[in-house]
């Protein structure tokens, strides 16, 4: 990280919601695969910056959601 100011380091799903290890525990169980990127949020800049992404999963291939119909 190129910042001195303090920071605050997040994960971050694909959909851009901040997860907990508990959370990401549970969502390996409920998607085939999905990249976790993991951010640190400077607080001097307001900058977000990737410290490292992987993948997590069961590897298990799944159909896509239906879509509701919204009429």
């Amino acid at each position: 990280m190129s910042c001195s100011t303090p920071s605050v380091i997040n994960s971050v799903n694909t959909q851009g919601r901040i997860k907990n290890d508990l959370e990401l525990d549970e969502m390996q169980s409920e998607f085939g695969e999905f990249r976790v990127y993991v951010v640190e949020v400077c607080l001097g800049c307001g900058w977000n910056h990737l410290t490292s992404s992987f993948l997590l999963g069961d590897g298990q291939e799944r159909k896509p959601p239906r879509k509701a119909k919204t009429l």
